[in-house]
């Protein structure tokens, strides 16, 4: 959908379990209690002496204050004779495989259990903060979190969990929808600490034209033996981007495709797959443990052979 911004939060430094910790960024983020959510803010109806009145919140423009404004619908056609004063509700429609007709009916919708309704939901609603897949890079792993949202970024919400939360990094890397930007920035303690941004959306050879590296290992802790091997993950993914061109659809089906070399093309696919293979298997092979050293691991190997020469 246009213009809708989706965020991938990742968090470094969080001790706290995931699916306990997003319930405290969503309250800071966006003041949502995940375990009792305003279910009127997502379009679900509310019953009232039986009828259904779609909710509606928002600040009176010429006094400021805050307004709620009720709007009844239309349910004629609709079954409300259990529905409960105060609940909510939602309309839902049940169809049948043999004759192909539809019923349209109403639903009850708890405020205290929807959120674990949204988690097994492929697509979050707009401002519902969901654990995502954790990031992992040499070993190290990054517990990670989704959100949509419109027209912008998190950034605004993101500081002010940094603030809140003054131990923990947070870097989010963003897209809107669908012609860009995209970008990646790193907070701490409330201070912008890196950003980057470019026109890179999801065109076929946006990766080439505008290339990247994730910012996220930087801040990771990682040891510089670690940082030689993150490179090294960096290079083979530019490879596998490079070779997924070749079999996206958008690049076979193109009305430029009758004129490529296929002798070419053939080659350079086989040539990818590989170096891809080498660099791999490579990968498993290569270690820069004891090559590129930290201070304190220097020092206690100096200490070590002092100790040895002693004796």
């Amino acid at each position: 959908m246009a213009n809708i911004c989706e965020n991938t939060i990742a968090v470094v430094g969080l001790k706290k379990p995931a699916g306990e910790f997003v319930k405290d960024l969503s309250k800071v983020m966006f003041d949502i209690d995940l375990d009792n959510m305003d279910l009127a803010k997502w379009g679900h109806y509310q019953c009232e002496e039986g009828k259904l009145y779609y909710i509606l919140r928002g600040v009176d423009l010429a006094t400021g204050e805050k307004e709620v404004v009720r709007q009844e619908i239309n349910a004629s056609k609709l079954d409300t004779s259990k529905c409960e004063d105060g609940k909510y509700y939602r309309l839902v429609r049940d169809g049948s495989q043999a004759t192909g007709a539809s019923v349209q009916r109403v639903k009850e919708v708890n405020p205290q259990t929807w959120y674990k309704e949204i988690l097994a939901q492929k697509y979050p609603p707009l401002g519902v903060l969901v654990p995502h897949t954790p990031f992992v890079r040499c070993g190290v792993t990054v517990p990670r979190f989704y959100v949509e949202k419109k027209w912008r970024s998190v950034y605004e919400e993101v500081k002010e969990a940094s603030e809140a939360f003054p131990d923990l990094l947070f870097h989010v890397h963003y897209w809107i929808e669908q012609d860009g930007p995209s970008g990646e920035f790193v907070l701490r303690g409330g201070k912008l600490l890196r950003k980057s941004e470019s026109g890179a959306s999801w065109y076929l050879f946006d990766q080439l034209k505008y290339p990247s590296v994730n910012l996220l290992p930087v801040y990771m802790g990682l040891t510089l033996a670690q940082h030689g091997a993150s490179r090294v993950q960096d290079a083979m993914e530019t490879v596998e981007q490079l070779r997924a061109i070749l079999d996206d659809p958008r690049f076979v089906d193109s009305p430029f495709h009758e004129y490529r070399n296929g002798r070419n093309l053939s080659l350079t696919k086989r040539t990818l797959d590989e170096l891809l293979a080498r660099m791999q298997q490579g990968a498993k092979e290569l270690s820069f443990d004891g090559v590129f050293l930290e201070e304190s691991e220097a020092a206690t190997i100096a200490a070590s052979r002092e100790t040895e020469e002693e004796q």
